[in-house]
């Protein structure tokens, strides 16, 4: 990924070079224009020459071509910056979320968005509008060399565009903060009843749950109206600021022609250099948050490049044995900064079944999400065959192992792609998976068999048809590791008893198996029990020393879990 970052930004960057010189032509081409208009009021109209006439013509319609021609070519450049933007950022983002493991799901949604935003601003006005601020001084030496005044008029009114957009920034970046916060939860109160409307109606809970969210709403309106209404003024200032210098040029240029100082001809001259010369700062005034978000983007993707850089991951050359070792193991709460998980030694060796109970919240699916990589670990360290995996290619892991999560997700695709990892499929390998997890007759059943695009809302597909989807998957490739959460949670006894027998055959193929389970049948076949309770381990050891140890356990919590 760093190589294809490096490639973006030396694209980048001649792409704006490019971009800027051809503004910088663009400026000179609109330049012709005033001074053609001069040579119409100051030679032609006073000596009713048509030679000069004609000549003047031909020499603004080169000017023109090349305007035409150059304004054509930057908006093409600029089209092929945002397809390779594009291009070349989204996997870099997909892959910074899949290492990133402190963002939240809205962060997430935000890197997402970020794709979005760069792609805008490249084919936006606002790009160009950045490359012709830095020409204002051309504009402005050339306003000066017709008169001088005219040249402190538009110098000045630059002045106070430009602290406009610092004081805008400064003032926006503070309530757009608070606007975002408090719009991200109103959205999720929104997809939050949008999710419970077949329980809000059915039991009539509608009007008590709008009036308990009701200040969520009244916040973000707040926000919002505060964050607009600062956004107003900046550009009633702006506005302002626009119109004094429409009014101050012309009246300028009328005095200084009263008094002969200039002709009609520079006058004219004078009102459309001014004109252009305050368009880019007017445009930046309007579109400040989509500069300010492009430069934050920026800035965020060099310091991630950065780091990505000072990581030393490693692809160990052979197939993991699928020893697992944690060793002083702390997480803590990212907030509060308090222990939420604590293990000082577990040990999960091949050919073992390993099982993880304990009450709900007590850090099972915490412990799992650690040895996963999923997690941020502050202390400790997680091994899989004496490799530390905070050093090791996540990728190369993945297809080492196979993992069931406690939430289904399933991302829309077909059966067969999922199954498969998304990779091109081995046929045997498929039928093999199906069949481990008792799926395959089901998916045979179906009209388009392996070809069914599923997820999460498939009509006719129950969650324990889903479930067992993602036991093929997880054993896809035969790894030597298993991380099962919770697997069986929506199996029917069928089921229970497929995914029991998949665990006895992975066992005995040599794999480690690590599951948190609250079946007890399961439960019995274990060769070594974790029990944790507020995030302590309790208990480690085998399942026939469990029952001893939990009737004579002081904790309140586990003793009804397995009395």
């Amino acid at each position: 990924m760093s190589s294809q970052w490096a490639d973006l930004r030396q694209a980048t960057i001649k792409a704006l070079a490019l971009i800027w010189l051809l503004s910088l032509l663009v400026s000179l081409a609109n330049l012709a224009i005033p001074f053609y208009t001069l040579q119409i009021f100051d030679r032609v109209l006073p000596s009713k020459s048509k030679e000069t006439l004609i000549m003047l013509l031909v020499a603004i319609s080169i000017f023109g071509l090349l305007l035409i021609g150059c304004e054509i070519l930057r908006r093409k450049v600029a089209a092929c910056l945002a397809n390779f933007i594009e291009k070349t950022t989204e996997p870099y983002l997909l892959d910074k979320l899949l290492s990133n493991i402190h963002q939240s799901a809205e962060q997430r949604q935000s890197t997402l968005h970020q794709l979005k935003t760069l792609r805008t601003f490249a084919t936006s006005p606002t790009l160009f509008a950045v490359m012709d601020t830095t020409l204002i001084p051309i504009l402005i030496i050339a306003i000066f060399a017709l008169h001088p005044f005219f040249g402190y008029v538009l110098t000045i009114a630059n002045i106070m565009f430009f602290l406009v957009i610092i004081f805008q920034h400064y003032s926006l970046s503070k309530t757009q903060d608070i606007h975002q916060k408090s719009s991200q939860a109103q959205q999720r109160k929104n997809q939050s009843f949008v999710l419970n409307i077949p329980a809000f109606r059915a039991m009539g809970m509608a009007d008590a749950w709008f009036e308990k969210t009701r200040k969520v709403s009244e916040q973000a309106q707040k926000m919002q109206c505060i964050h607009e209404n600062t956004n107003h003024t900046f550009q009633s200032v702006n506005l302002s600021i626009r119109w004094l210098f429409q009014i101050i040029v012309p009246t300028l240029g009328a005095y200084l022609l009263i008094t002969s100082q200039i002709s009609a001809g520079v006058m004219l001259a004078a009102l459309m250099l001014s004109m252009r010369g305050i368009m880019p700062f007017d445009i930046l005034v309007n579109s400040w948050q989509l500069v300010s978000s492009t430069w934050q983007i920026v800035v965020q993707l060099k310091v991630t490049d950065d780091l990505s850089h000072n990581e030393k991951i490693i692809q160990p050359p052979e197939k993991i044995i699928g020893r697992v070792f944690i060793k002083g193991l702390v997480v803590k709460d990212p907030i509060s900064k308090s222990s939420i998980l604590s293990v000082h030694e577990f040990e999960a060796i091949p050919a073992s079944f390993n099982v993880i109970i304990g009450p709900n919240g007590s850090g099972k699916t915490l412990l799992l999400e650690s040895i996963l990589g999923n997690v941020a670990i502050d202390k400790g360290k997680v091994y899989i065959d004496e490799i530390n995996t905070k050093f090791i290619d996540r990728q190369w892991l993945g297809k080492q192992l196979g993992y069931v999560p406690q939430r289904l997700h399933l991302p829309n695709a077909s059966i067969k792609d999922i199954i498969c990892h998304h990779e091109e499929c081995n046929e045997s390998k498929l039928i093999h998976a199906a069949k481990t997890a008792a799926v395959h007759q089901t998916i045979s059943s179906l009209p388009e068999g392996y070809e069914t695009t599923v997820n999460m809302t498939s009509a006719g597909l129950s969650l324990g048809i889903l479930q067992r989807v993602c036991l093929a998957r997880a054993v896809y490739h035969q790894p030597q590791l298993l991380i099962f959460d919770e697997a069986d949670a929506y199996l029917d006894e069928a089921g229970k008893k497929a995914y029991l027998s998949l665990i006895m055959s992975a066992k005995s193929a040599g794999c480690t198996v690590i599951a948190v389970t609250q079946n007890t049948k399961i439960l019995g076949v274990a060769d070594k029990v974790l029990l944790i309770d507020k995030g302590e381990v309790e208990y480690s050891g085998t399942v026939s020393s469990l029952q001893a140890f939990v009737q004579k356990s002081a904790s309140q919590r586990v003793h009804p879990l397995f009395s």
